[in-house]
């Protein structure tokens, strides 16, 4: 533990692994070890995460890591109130998005893992091999850039 009863950052980025190893998805794993960081416990966390996972709903679109990265920047950032301005989050939102595909090459899950959700054995293979040396990583990094950047 760090001062005010947080976990420290890397014990933090341990957990999303651990989360994400234990059976709860990439966008459920970065927001829930996020949010665990932060001291906040509340049942829709994680389940607002669930379909983010596979790149929404196994959809290989947005990378999971990344919308749970994002939501994670809304539980934090985001506004209790429609008055409230929104540039905050919008700001670090970005910033998210733009590191992650410099450093991806893309934030389209599909282009970064290369393999078909919807072909069976594609996915078999994926969940078998490349899910911990493609996600894990990801999640991970995702979790880090947010620790650093939501202190």
């Amino acid at each position: 533990m760090t001062e005010k009863g947080k976990p420290s950052i890397e014990a933090t980025i341990d957990s999303a692994e651990k989360l994400f190893n234990s059976g709860f998805n990439c966008a459920e794993s970065v927001l829930l070890s996020i949010a665990k960081h932060y001291g906040i416990e509340d049942p829709p966390v994680p389940r607002i995460a669930t379909a983010f996972g596979g790149g929404m709903s196994r959809r290989q679109m947005t990378c999971g890591a990344l919308s749970g990265g994002l939501m994670s920047i809304g539980l934090i950032k985001g506004r209790d109130s429609g008055k409230e301005k929104s540039d905050p989050a919008y700001s670090l939102g970005g910033e998210l998005i733009d590191y992650f595909a410099s450093k991806n090459r893309s934030t389209n899950c599909r282009e970064i893992v290369g393999l078909d959700f919807n072909n069976h054995a594609e996915h078999e293979q994926f969940r078998a091999n490349e899910r911990n040396t493609i996600c894990v990583p990801m999640v991970r990094d995702v979790c880090g850039w947010l620790l650093q950047r939501l202190s």
